[in-house]
């Protein structure tokens, strides 16, 4: 048998892909637990539980059950080599701490982890490096409104944890701002721009630039349920040469900051010709599938072999072609077909669950030679499923 990893994570499903792809037997923690996840794993423990029939039940559920999940597969699984995190723990080192406790992490430390979601400090370095970002206020609750009136409309408010476009909202007026808000938050000049991401991979001396993907945020024909939903990524960004040296010069910068080692992305704004600083992700991002495809690698084995320190140098690399992930969320209330009659699906969750307007049910995965083909391909997937969940809608 290959060597056996566990994977942990919201959404593990591509991680899992790309490293069966790269020779690895996978066992996943997995939110989901969709079909063709559990078709590419030895294993799954998933948290939630999607029976047949039943709502799905959706929750923040404490990141005590993953660590349960953990706990269980090493049990299940004590030949398991190390461990690889996804999205849903950016913002808790202490999650990555006790994950390292239980079994060896390839990727980030848990202080790179600390720091890049010590807001203050992140934005601290990024001033003292000269990288461009959004006017940015971290401030209580009952500041919030101060600091809107010090920026001026519109701002984004932001929870300081958080990921995939959660509890993020576009500020326009007083009118616009939530009740009752609670905890910390980021309150950030609204830019109106290019959505957009790069990848890399680190090791302690070097960075192999990857790509710089457009980001799907809050798209309309994918029933987004809000204005910043995470909605996929089309790879590569057009006219992503323009912005390249400076994106690259400004992730060399941070990187020396940071210590990032493995796979790890950066979300920004382009604008004209300026790039503005999101936020980092450091960890595997939702771009992967697609950029393997384009640039015909494996990101899980550049990763592990970045974390061993065996990496080489990759050369600035050239897209063939284009590709697309969206995710599809449901336009009402609904039982589920059986997804897997439609062809480029990923994600799939079981037939008969019912599920509630807004929720994500699948993704779709296209490859084309130009921008144009693939939208064009996953409008008409997107739009069929669509209108096939509409007919079968539950009333309520």
């Amino acid at each position: 048998m290959n060597e056996k990893i566990l994977i942990i994570g919201f959404n593990t499903r591509p991680i899992a892909q790309s490293a069966r792809a790269a020779g690895f037997t996978p066992v996943c923690v997995d939110y989901w637990g969709d079909l063709d996840l559990r078709s590419l794993c030895l294993d799954v423990f998933s948290i939630l539980e999607q029976k047949p029939g039943f709502p799905l039940k959706r929750g923040r559920f404490p990141h005590s059950i993953y660590i349960e999940g953990v706990k269980s597969m090493l049990e299940r699984h004590p030949d398991i080599s190390f461990c690889l995190i996804g999205s849903g723990f950016d913002d808790n080192p202490d999650f990555w701490r006790e994950i390292s406790r239980l079994i060896r992490v390839y990727g980030n430390s848990v202080d790179t982890i600390r720091k890049c979601r010590d807001w203050r400090n992140l934005f601290n370095v990024l001033d003292n490096l000269g990288i461009p970002h959004p006017q940015t206020i971290i401030t209580r609750a009952e500041r919030v409104l101060d600091a809107i009136n010090e920026l001026g409309f519109p701002v984004v408010l932001k929870p300081t944890r958080g990921s995939g476009g959660w509890g993020k909202k576009l500020i326009k007026s007083e009118k616009d701002l939530p009740r009752n808000l609670k905890g910390d938050y980021l309150v950030q000049k609204f830019i109106n721009g290019i959505n957009a991401s790069c990848s890399f991979i680190s090791t302690d001396s070097k960075i192999s630039f990857l790509s710089i993907n457009e980001q799907l945020i809050g798209t309309k024909w994918l029933n987004s349920p809000g204005n910043f939903t995470y909605c996929g990524n089309i790879v590569p960004l057009v006219n992503w040469r323009q912005i390249h040296k400076k994106i690259y010069d400004y992730i060399s910068a941070l990187t020396s900051k940071m210590n990032f080692i493995g796979s790890n992305g950066v979300d920004f704004i382009v604008k004209d010709d300026s790039v503005y600083f999101l936020e980092v992700n450091p960890r595997f991002q939702g771009s992967l599938e697609c950029i393997e495809a384009v640039f015909g690698i494996n990101i899980v084995k550049l990763h592990v072999d970045a974390c061993k320190g065996q990496s080489s140098f990759l050369h600035q690399l050239k897209p063939k072609g284009y590709s697309c992930r969206c995710i599809l969320y449901s336009p009402c209330n609904c039982k589920l077909i059986d997804l897997r009659k439609y062809k480029q699906v990923r994600d799939i969750p079981p037939p008969d669950i019912i599920v509630k307007r807004g929720d994500p049910i699948c993704s779709f995965f296209f490859t084309g030679n130009s921008r144009e083909e693939v939208i064009r391909k996953a409008k008409n997937a997107t739009r069929s499923l669509s209108l096939e969940l509409e007919s079968r809608g539950l009333k309520g």
